[in-house]
């Protein structure tokens, strides 16, 4: 889903399932566009005033340091970008315990160095020059989380690759529409790999049986039963449930882009 108009069901949208994917042009409009899509969402979500406040600050720190910081990648057809602007990521995650993730990425390198935010309280704006404390701060304070990897674009004429920086907050419950139950192992495998299609990620192989399901990619194997897929993460076995398959292929496009730029990296010393 693409466009800067606000329409009154963006949250049932994002309840749905699917991930609310907007460009944000560069111009001074970007940053309250960006904003009032995150308040409406947040609002339908049943978040709390101050929540959405919380929410609708990150999103102005995180636009306007896309806008300031993204690489400038675009790519330009009869003079208007028709690739590589920045873009405003919304959708929900986890059953038991649901959060709202605002993302927001643009074409700028991502770094493979560790990022933190010291407990002094000092600014940390000199990573690439993006302020993540105000960020890292609130979420905290709202009992949520953020972070930041190497992604790819969702909107536009090219799959750009850069960098997504986000922030989840936790939302009431329940939240999320009903979702099926029982989900055949091939269909759960086919929709993730048609997510990573759409993102530009290629040679996947996949294989179906009644009760199991596998895709593999370049370095990684994504296991599918009994409602869950799992992999081997950097820190372990990964394994997430069938509803948040946006999730699953964000994670999965994350860890293969890691890799890739880790490989680059060796290879040039």
């Amino acid at each position: 889903m693409s466009g800067m108009g606000v329409a009154p069901d963006v949250s049932a949208a994002v309840r749905s399932g699917a991930c609310l994917a907007t460009a944000l042009p560069v111009s001074a409009e970007s940053v309250s566009h960006a904003r009032l899509r995150v308040r409406t969402v947040a609002r339908g979500l049943g978040l709390t005033p101050e929540r959405v406040d919380d929410l609708v600050v990150v999103t102005a720190e995180l636009t306007t340091n896309a806008l300031t910081h993204g690489g400038g990648r675009m790519v330009h057809h009869a003079g208007h970008p028709v690739a590589g602007l920045p873009e405003l990521w919304l959708y929900v995650r986890g059953s038991r315990r649901p959060e709202l993730v605002v993302t927001v990425f643009d074409t700028g390198d991502f770094w493979v160095q560790p990022v933190s935010v010291p407990a002094n309280g000092l600014d940390v704006a000199g990573v690439d020059g993006r302020g993540l404390q105000i960020i890292a701060a609130l979420a905290e304070e709202a009992g949520g989380g953020w972070g930041l990897h190497p992604s790819r674009s969702r909107l536009g004429e090219q799959r750009l690759k850069g960098t997504a920086v986000w922030v989840a907050l936790p939302v009431p419950e329940p939240v999320r529409a009903p979702a099926l139950v029982e989900v055949s192992p091939a269909k759960a495998i086919r929709r993730l790999a048609e997510l990573l299609q759409a993102r530009g990620v290629g040679d996947l192989i996949t294989r179906a049986c009644e009760h199991e399901a596998v895709l593999s990619l370049s370095g990684l194997t994504v296991w599918f039963g009994r409602g869950t897929y799992s992999w081997q993460g950097a820190a372990g076995r990964v394994r997430v449930a069938v509803a948040d398959v946006v999730d699953v292929a964000e994670q999965i496009l994350a860890q293969t882009e890691l890799a890739r730029r880790r490989s680059e990296m060796e290879g040039s010393c």
